[in-house]
């Protein structure tokens, strides 16, 4: 299985200061889901950048592997806290763990 640190290592070295990962997953049949967001937004283009840095690190010859790279959607929740100084000002919607929806 290919090792959730070693593919958060290879994110990390393509991020500027003003990119974060959100989220890293690999599950036991080697999908890699990476979620990355920036406080400027994050364009195709870095994805697909950090997509291919990544593809291009493991050998699939030795490990098969699906990738998914990505920001994180309008309705996915906030995981982390990058993403809370993100929106500061802006309208956010908020349910709790009550189901009680809060708008700001």
């Amino acid at each position: 299985m290919i090792d959730k640190e070693t593919v958060k290592r290879l994110v990390e070295e393509m991020l500027d200061d003003k990119m974060f990962v959100v989220e890293i997953s690999v599950n036991e049949r080697n999908v890699i889901n990476i979620f990355v967001d920036s406080f400027e937004g994050l364009t195709i283009d870095q994805c697909i950048a950090i997509s291919r840095h990544v593809e291009h690190s493991f050998d699939r010859e030795e490990e098969d592997f699906e990738l998914q790279v990505s920001s994180p959607g309008l309705t996915e929740n906030f995981r982390v806290t990058q993403q809370y100084i993100k929106y500061v000002g802006k309208p956010v919607e908020v349910k709790t763990r009550d189901e009680e929806n809060w708008k700001e």
